[in-house]
């Protein structure tokens, strides 16, 4: 049975790796989206909510989705974004990418005015640089 979108079943043992749809090879001691990574992807999450998809694009944390894709996920969606209340964090999962030091894969579940939490999921990598981490959004999906 899968675990929130990723390959995990209940009986794989922890230390096994797996392909999520997004390509990426991951290690799967997950957690909660960690502290240093909240801000940057709540600035990502209010430009969705604000409409400015287009802003995500010259630094390229509109990801391989773009902003065309991304507008078009919220627009088929039907229903209005919110910024994310504290405990999206909480209940969201990240973790390592396999054999990629310092990089990461994060799932975030997305708040909508309409539904409250809701069934609309953030994908996102953190990609380590020199200067911290380059967020990008891999995906914006019902899960």
């Amino acid at each position: 049975m899968p675990v929130r979108g990723h390959c995990r079943t209940l009986a794989q043992p922890a230390a096994l790796s797996c392909e999520a749809h997004s390509g990426f090879r991951l290690a799967l001691g997950r957690m909660a989206v960690p502290e240093p990574f909240r801000g940057p992807i709540g600035d990502i999450v209010a430009e969705l909510v604000g409409g400015n998809f287009a802003a995500l694009d010259p630094d390229g944390r509109s990801g391989r989705v773009g902003s065309d894709g991304l507008r078009r996920a919220v627009i088929e969606y039907g229903r209005t974004l919110l910024p994310l209340p504290e405990d999206a964090f909480e209940l969201g999962d990240a973790g390592q990418v396999a054999g990629r030091l310092g990089d990461w894969w994060i799932v975030v579940p997305m708040w909508t005015a309409e539904e409250g939490r809701s069934d609309l999921s953030l994908e996102l990598s953190a990609v380590s640089t020199a200067n911290g981490h380059r967020f990008e959004v891999t995906d914006l999906h019902v899960l």
